[in-house]
């Protein structure tokens, strides 16, 4: 990851209670677009995604990302390719996954 010490996450919150992180799409992307103050702002909720070879589905724990993560932290595919802005453009792309290194080994086919 580029420059890890100057990494700002934001959450919600209210003096008696953590609301988590999540924000709507557009509130993000007024955030984003309207930003002077940060390098980038990039939206990021942890899921449990359904993964499978075939025969058996297995839970494994999961990011949902916005297309501008992986450009905005300086994080490159070792194979393949990692997301873009361009797959944000929701309804029109498909789904894109991108896997670590630490998911179990599964095959599946698309």
């Amino acid at each position: 990851m580029r420059d890890p010490i100057r990494l700002v996450i934001f959450t919600l919150s209210t003096p008696d209670r953590f609301l988590g992180s999540a924000i709507s799409r557009t509130v993000y992307e007024k955030i984003r677009d309207n930003n002077t103050a940060l390098d980038g702002f990039v939206a990021m909720t942890g899921s449990l995604t359904t993964v499978s070879d075939g025969g058996r589905a297995e839970y494994v724990s999961s990011e949902l990302v916005s297309g501008n993560s992986f450009e905005t932290l300086g994080v490159n595919a070792v194979l393949g390719r990692v997301l873009t802005p361009e797959d944000d453009r929701v309804p029109d792309s498909p789904p894109v996954c991108v896997l670590s290194y630490g998911l179990p080994t599964v095959t599946y086919s698309v």
